[in-house]
């Protein structure tokens, strides 16, 4: 480990470095740190010197719709670059789409639109598709240039067991370098398959030269070998520039060396045994799985050796189906056995992020197939349905199907936790009642504290419906551990501390009131929520204003006074808080700098989010931001700048339209029930 600067050294140390044996030093920089330079071994740093002078790079716009855009060549690179960067709230088809709109026989887009059918195993679009792009480029007898769409097609026609056709479009591929390596080892398989040896060995080398890191090439050549007993030195090759390779492993190490490095992990086994038999090796696939299978029982190692009693025998429990290979295995056992209700929940499993309208048609399947089995596929059954409810949220935008088909599994499962937190999520999209909401976790207490997100939930719904009590019972008793969609934990603590303080106050028990709103200050260990109590929060501000109120209750205009002002100096930054720092002004008499924040309220609540895709955000539930949440946030902010400017018929018109728009909206809520 060395420091230089300006060349020369400064420091330097020999270390061991290990993942147990981290090291650190801190060394004083004399001067400007871009002086230095930091060098292990052969490599080296040297922080660069940020020019602020310089504009900063052009910021990421939200994408047009793809209607929108004038150009056919910029609608296509706006969906690959959704398609590149996996945005999720993209959809890059529906680009290719309209660039088909416009020019059906546009080679990029049916090519994008062929990738995608293969992948999704739609082999007929994916043929048409693939087929479609290669009419422009293949006119008048030309060789094309890019060979992704008859490399493509090929693979199609090679799953839809039309092997010489596939062997043509293939042979078409590999004129293209970007293809040939692909191409010829795909190729090779399928010679290898036919048990011509001399041919695969062929196109393997082909494939080896054109990419020297192909290692499914090379370990496809080592069985080639193996089979006339030669490879060794291959076998090296492979191992040194990839030591955890396990196809050479297994033909090249012992037995015992082998077991051990596969620990005993099916999915290890199953994905090793299914390159073995994509490479012509059935027999070795087979005692692969024999292999695993004779030391731990997982369904779809069962499946793949035919084992199908035992296969559906087995729970549902950590059983991930997801290869195309499986799905062909499940269509087959559904066919033979249609009443086999895990064979079609598996089903539906495996085509859930395929093609969602099979995925669903096949948990219906299951749904049908349990009328005919006994009770021991009850968890099946009610996954079954739990499915369906969150294809309906998520896919098919039925909300109202949705929490049927959720209110269905809750019934069959009453002990799963994540089955009512999802059924919130979906009861908050589709804005029913809160108290429908809070009725369904209050009536399922027992599973739902099981779970953080579905308690939270119960706590949230429970504080709108005004039951302060038994929800600040769990907040102070309960554990809720931070994760994700729990930064917002502290709020809600705060809510239901204000909400049961204003109770008190009305009641006449201003003094009771007071100690809950300083409760807000604490941040209780259990809730696994920290922060630097010296750094204040916007929400300051509307705890000290009611705490100057209730103090102004109690005759005690001093101290009120002083919470009044401690609220005034807040900095509230963006957020709405700014209207009780407004109100505390009011209490204060500067009349005129309350104004002013009620002005930019309504302005800035004026605006309408109607993007295509939200597309820096989250769209969901609680834990984000939908088209319909921003309107009504907006129109929160705007009636609560209305009301400071004294139009309160305005405001209640901004503060329903909030609530039309999120019905569990909470502070839109209590102030509308406020007006006068």
């Amino acid at each position: 480990m060395k420091v230089e600067k300006v060349e020369k050294v400064v420091f330097e140390e020999k270390v061991a470095l290990a993942p147990d044996k981290p090291w650190s030093k801190t060394i004083a920089a004399a001067g400007d740190v871009t002086d230095y330079t930091m060098k292990v071994g052969d490599l080296a740093y040297t922080p660069i010197k940020h020019d602020l002078s310089k504009p900063c790079p052009e910021e990421v716009k939200t994408p047009k719709r793809p209607k929108d855009i004038a150009s056919i060549e910029e609608c296509y690179f706006t969906g690959l670059r959704a398609e590149q960067f996996h945005q999720p709230y993209v959809e890059a088809n529906d680009y290719y789409e309209e660039v088909l709109r416009r020019d059906p026989l546009d080679s990029r887009a049916n090519t994008r639109l062929g990738v995608y059918s293969r992948r999704h195993w739609n082999l007929e679009k994916a043929e048409r598709h693939l087929r479609a792009a290669l009419v422009r480029p293949t006119a008048s007898y030309t060789r094309v240039k890019d060979g992704e769409a008859y490399y493509n097609l090929g693979l199609v026609l090679a799953d839809q067991g039309r092997t010489d056709e596939a062997i043509d479009a293939l042979y078409r591929a590999v004129w293209t370098y970007e293809y040939n390596s692909a191409a010829n080892l795909k190729l090779a398989r399928i010679y290898a398959q036919k048990g011509n040896i001399k041919m695969a060995l062929d196109r393997v080398d082909e494939a080896i030269a054109y990419n020297a890191y192909n290692l499914d090439a090379k370990c496809l050549k080592l069985s080639l070998l193996k089979r006339v007993e030669r490879g060794e030195k291959l076998a090296k090759e492979i191992l040194a520039f990839d030591p955890l390779n396990a196809y050479a492993i297994y033909l090249t190490k012992s037995t015992a060396e082998f077991a051990a490095f596969m620990r005993d992990e099916p999915e290890s086994y199953l994905e090793l045994a299914l390159k073995f038999k994509a490479n012509g090796e059935d027999a070795t696939a087979r005692k692969l799985l024999e292999t695993i299978d004779a030391k731990v029982a997982y369904p779809t190692v069962k499946l793949h050796l035919g084992k199908i009693d035992e296969f559906l025998a087995l729970p549902i429990e950590y059983c991930n189906p997801f290869r195309k290979e499986t799905k062909d295995a499940l269509e087959a056992l559904v066919k033979a056995r249609p009443h086999a209700t895990r064979a079609w929940y598996y089903l539906g499993n495996v085509y859930g992020n395929v093609d969602t309208a099979k995925a669903m048609s096949a948990w219906t399947q299951a749904i049908q197939a349990f009328k005919h089995s006994d009770h021991s596929n009850i968890q099946t059954f009610a996954y079954a349905l739990r499915n369906l409810g969150y294809g309906h949220w998520k896919w098919t935008k039925d909300f109202a199907k949705s929490l049927a088909f959720y209110r269905r599994a809750i019934a069959a499962k009453p002990d799963e936790a994540f089955f009512l937190e999802e059924f919130d999520h979906v009861a908050e999209e589709a804005n029913l009642s809160v108290s429908e909401r809070y009725a369904m976790l209050k009536s399922n207490h027992a599973t739902s504290e099981k779970r953080s997100g579905s308690l939270i939930a119960e706590c949230v719904n429970g504080i709108f419906c005004g039951d302060y009590e038994r929800v600040l019972g769990f907040m102070r008793t309960k554990y809720f551990p931070t994760f994700e969609g729990a930064k917002n934990f502290h709020d809600y603590y705060v809510d239901a501390l204000l909400l049961k303080g204003a109770e008190l106050e009305k009641a006449g028990d201003v003094a009771g009131a007071i100690k809950l709103y300083e409760e807000t200050e604490e941040y209780p260990a259990a809730h696994q929520v920290f922060v630097e109590l010296t750094k204040r929060r916007p929400r300051d501000t509307q705890v000290w204003y009611s705490l100057g109120c209730a103090y102004e209750k109690l005759g005690d205009a001093a101290k009120a006074k002083s919470f009044f002002e401690r609220a005034a100096a807040v900095d509230t930054l963006r957020t709405d808080y700014c209207y009780w720092k407004a109100l505390s002004l009011k209490k204060l008499g500067r009349v005129a700098e309350a104004q002013v924040i009620g002005e930019q309220m309504v302005k800035k609540g004026g605006a309408h989010f109607d993007d295509y895709v939200d597309f820096f955000d989250y769209e969901g539930n609680r834990y984000g931001t939908t088209k319909d949440f921003k309107n009504a946030s907006a129109a929160y902010t705007r009636g609560l700048g209305q009301l400071l400017l004294g139009d309160a018929a305005a405001a209640k018109v901004s503060l329903a339209e909030c609530l039309k728009l999120k019905a569990d909206h909470l502070w839109a809520d209590r102030i509308l029930a406020e007006i006068k």
